[in-house]
């Protein structure tokens, strides 16, 4: 009900997000992975919503911490407002091929691997995202590539908004993260 309000989001968030609020005229706010910087950011911008990808998501009109039950009794409180069930009501909205890639490697690593990424990236794509790891943004999808802050693993992120779109993508990153992954292993 907030147009033009801000809305925080991780880098590795569906572009889904940014479709549905457009029409609200967001301001979009992204953020690296967790929850933490989504707080914070919710907080410090003022913002209506927050929302990770992992499934944190802070409505701070009702409180500054996300709550695991609070989102879904939301979400059937207005689907009960419109008259519909929860699958209805998600059925009226898009969704995207996307998928989440894990790829181990040791923590000593990780960060120099995902470095070289960003520099073979940043070489050929000139819409990207460096908040976390490197994000190569395209008009039809994206693809995110960053190590893991609590574990000894790199994630490839990959969505789009057709599947055969989304194979090439994830076919093109997932060859270049192997390749750098096999660098190290020599």
């Amino acid at each position: 009900n907030n147009r033009g309000a801000k809305v925080v989001r991780t880098v590795s968030c569906s572009m889904l997000i940014d479709t549905e609020f457009a029409e609200h005229l967001a301001q979009f706010i992204m953020t690296p992975v967790g929850h933490t910087y989504v707080g914070n950011a919710v907080k410090t911008e003022g913002a209506v919503i927050g929302i990770e990808e992992s499934g944190h998501i802070f409505l701070p009109q009702y409180a500054y911490y996300d709550d695991a039950l609070f989102v879904p009794l939301k979400i059937i409180e207005l689907a009960s407002q419109a008259g519909k069930s929860v699958h209805e009501l998600a059925s009226e909205h898009p969704t995207y091929p996307f998928e989440e890639i894990v790829h181990k490697c040791p923590d000593n690593l990780k960060f120099s691997v995902v470095e070289r990424v960003k520099e073979k990236v940043g070489k050929k794509y000139s819409n990207l995202s460096t908040i976390d790891g490197v994000k190569v943004i395209f008009e039809d999808g994206w693809a995110l590539i960053r190590a893991a802050n609590t574990s000894p693993k790199i994630r490839l992120y990959v969505e789009a908004k057709t599947k055969e779109r989304f194979e090439e993508i994830k076919s093109e990153f997932s060859r270049m993260l192997t390749e750098e992954l096999a660098l190290d292993a020599l």
